[in-house]
């Protein structure tokens, strides 16, 4: 499983050319991003990134805000980043309970006396409590939650090292529904063959699903009539619709995220009609943000967005039907790349398009974003739609077939635009007095490598009047590296090379399955960022060392922690590590582990909150 935690820096490059070699993810790698690395991480606490509804203002005539400080759901990047506004944090303040494969619902629920039964569990769980599954293979039982936690005291499901709750196929049940409960936590989970991993009900609220990887579930996470939900750190693949919002749910954060392969026919719908979205948020949802995020390989849609008020940014699409496909009022899209979108055949021997984006309905604005090479036309609109692009890229090398931009009616502006189309001198369409007619000049875009090069033209070009701008280019570096902001989803950076990896030798092939990261995680049993109490269990990925390892020495903010480890290599050994004595808040765990090649170091944050 591909790995966030490179914080998507020069990421397409890296993921075309291991597409190429690897065959399919691996389940070992967690996925977060290192808060003190991430200028994007918020530093508030979720429920307060999440209860702020953006206040009607009046409309121009694209039907967009016509205030210039106005964004849409959720704050920009640097509020989140700079918010200084006390907040109650969820802390552990219960008891901890354990399941077991080799467990008995007679037991106590101990670690040394655990429980046999996730939902004889659940039914047991209070606010502040957390319930552990130690490792193994459980069956999706339909867990449903009796209880609410508090914004003090969380209810806590959490995986100790490798646990999977595997369902039965097409007709089973979600591992968990939340049943209209409330503050509910769940994290380090593979879930697969069931409805979802965690089925969100109607009613609930303060719902975080934290870590948690699926393979062949319907859906990674369903949303119905549920508020302030945060899902991050997730990896789906092969569901039907992987992330599904609808009815009134409303303030929803999705971040950290990566979706593979979704395919879709509805029952009794003509087979013909091939579905399948990475995300797919219904018209009555409301006031979303998606950040950080791979959907690629879809039958249908990377984001079918459907919702109102949505900020999109740093995403990358690629290999769908359609890699965006808007109908929502207020969405913008920020510093984000589409590319090799892809025609469907059908059964029937019918084609339908391939686009970057099709703006169906609604209002959608793009800023620093670059389309490229898709296969019919990389940006669409529908007449009923209305696009804005500002200090956009689009450009292909396709030298027939499909179009740069059509339109059927649809309302569109554009300022400060570069487009390009190879073996064309002008453009076959009317563009903007500010728009410019160029090759980009991208680092290698044969192998999807969309950064510029030092000559592009989009190197200082953007236009810094307008009222929407990103702070972050796509590898999560800041704007204006030179002396103003380029045009696109990257930003040239005049020190370093823009260059990630060795090219691979031929376009990616967007068909193939989900590609496997290059980075395989040091660490087990704990994620990036995680919040631990009383007692953890780490020991390092051993697939990470195919040369093998001789040792591994743990630290904790540069101390020595217990003694060097012999295989497994577990830190405590089977039983875990007691942290009850490590200080609270942030710390550093670190990993030196001594191979017979030599040492390398690893290192993670853990957020300590000790009963």
């Amino acid at each position: 499983m591909k790995n966030i935690r490179n914080r998507l820096q020069t990421l397409t490059a890296v993921l075309f050319s291991i597409a190429l070699a690897f065959p399919g993810p691996s389940w070992a790698d967690e996925m977060t991003a290192p808060p003190d690395l991430n200028p994007m991480a918020p530093t508030v606490a979720v429920e307060e990134a999440l209860i702020t509804e953006p206040s009607a203002e009046p409309v121009d005539s694209l039907g967009l805000p016509e205030s210039s400080s106005w964004t849409p759901w959720n704050q920009t990047l640097s509020q989140v980043q700079d918010a200084s506004t006390p907040v109650e944090t969820s802390t552990t303040t219960g008891r901890s309970f354990y399941v077991s494969k080799t467990g008995s619902n007679s037991n106590q629920g101990s670690q040394t006396n655990p429980w046999s039964s996730i939902q004889y569990a659940v039914s047991k769980l209070q606010a502040g409590d957390t319930l552990y599954l130690m490792e193994g293979v459980y069956s999706a039982e339909g867990a449903k939650f009796s209880t609410s936690g508090r914004s003090s005291a969380y209810i806590t499901l959490q995986g100790l090292g490798n646990v999977v709750i595997q369902g039965t196929g097409e007709n089973s049940k979600a591992a968990f529904l939340t049943q209209g409960r409330d503050y509910l936590r769940f994290r380090n989970l593979t879930v697969t063959d069931a409805l979802a991993s965690v089925d969100i009900t109607s009613g609930s609220s303060f719902v975080e699903v934290d870590g948690i990887r699926t393979d062949r579930n319907r859906f990674h996470t369903r949303i119905y009539n549920s508020s302030n939900i945060t899902v991050r750190n997730a990896y789906a693949d092969n569901s039907k619709n992987a992330f599904r919002a609808y009815g009134s749910s409303r303030n929803l954060l999705f971040e950290n995220i990566e979706a593979y392969n979704s395919k879709d026919i509805y029952v009794g719908m003509n087979p013909n009609y091939r579905n399948g979205d990475g995300f797919i948020l219904e018209a009555t949802v409301t006031n979303v943000t998606m950040r950080n995020i791979i959907s690629a390989n879809h039958w249908d849609a990377g984001f079918d967005i459907k919702a109102s008020n949505v900020l999109i940014e740093n995403v990358i699409a690629y290999g769908n039907k359609n890699n965006f496909k808007m109908w929502g009022n207020n969405i913008t899209i920020k510093s984000s790349l589409s590319h090799h979108a892809k025609s469907e055949l059908r059964p029937d021997g019918t084609t339908v398009e391939g686009n970057g984006i099709t703006v169906e309905a609604g209002t959608t604005k793009l800023v620093q974003v670059t389309l490229a090479d898709n296969e019919d036309h990389d940006v669409k609109i529908y007449a009923q739609g209305t696009l804005r692009m500002e200090n956009c890229i689009v450009a292909r090398r396709a030298t027939s077939g499909g179009r740069l931009f059509d339109s059927d009616g649809g309302l569109f502006t554009s300022d400060t635009v570069l487009w390009h189309e190879t073996g064309r001198a002008s453009p076959n369409f009317t563009i903007s007095p500010s728009d410019l007619w160029a090759d980009p000049q991208f680092v290698d875009p044969e192998n999807a490598d969309y950064h510029l090069q030092a000559t592009s033209p989009a190197v200082d070009r953007a236009a810094t009047g307008l009222a929407t701008f990103s702070l972050y280019d796509l590898d999560l570096k800041e704007r204006v590296a030179g002396d103003q902001a380029d045009l696109g989803a990257y930003e040239f950076q005049q020190t370093s090379t823009n260059v990630a990896s060795a090219p691979a030798s031929e376009p990616p092939a967007v068909s193939e399955p989900a590609p496997t990261p290059a980075v395989i995680s040091a660490f087990q049993g704990v994620i990036d960022g995680q919040t631990v109490s009383n007692r953890i269990f780490v020991q390092p990925n051993l697939d990470a060392f195919p040369g093998g390892i001789t040792k591994v020495i743990y630290s904790l903010n540069g101390k020595t922690v217990g003694r060097p480890k012999s295989k497994p290599f577990a830190l405590g050994g089977s039983k875990g590590f007691s942290i009850s004595k490590w200080p609270e808040g942030k710390q550093i765990l670190t990993a030196v582990v001594v191979t017979p090649e030599g040492e390398v170091s690893f290192s993670i944050t853990l957020d300590v909150l000790n009963d």
